[in-house]
């Protein structure tokens, strides 16, 4: 069975902002499913996360 994580869960492992989290989302660069209100971000998606995280880093 995968695993889900919540916007605050994803933002505390990466240490970003949730605002930062959900920009990604609504952006579509970070995947999610929406249950209703809710958004979880299933596990296996959060590779692509590193991958947008680290390329942003590297433009810097």
């Amino acid at each position: 069975m995968p695993r889900f994580f919540t916007v605050a869960q994803v933002a505390e492992m990466y240490q970003l902002k949730e605002s930062h989290v959900y920009k990604l989302i609504n952006a579509g660069q970070l995947p999610c499913v929406r249950l209703g209100r809710f958004i979880r971000i299933p596990e296996d998606k959060l590779p692509g996360l590193e991958n947008i995280l680290q390329t942003a880093k590297e433009e810097k």
